[in-house]
């Protein structure tokens, strides 16, 4: 059955792709191995979602009103 599999050019080029993404992502890890990559504000703000815009201006409202609040109070 073996036979069948080896010289199928599907099956070799599939696991072509899979080693060379295996090699990508551990080559990666070793970079960083933490998993984590600085990314600018501006990618972020990209990806956000409407539930992450709700709570990043309802924070932004409540700093403004906590800065009003001290420069009333002094």
């Amino acid at each position: 059955m073996s036979h069948v599999f080896r010289d199928h050019p599907t099956t070799s080029a599939a696991l072509l792709l899979w080693l060379a993404l295996w090699i990508v992502m551990a080559l990666s890890w070793l970079y960083d191995p933490a998993g984590y990559t600085a990314v600018s504000y501006t990618h972020l703000r990209a990806h956000e979602t409407v539930l992450d815009l709700v709570c990043r201006l309802l924070l932004d409202k409540k700093n403004n009103q906590a800065k009003q609040l001290n420069h009333t109070s002094q």
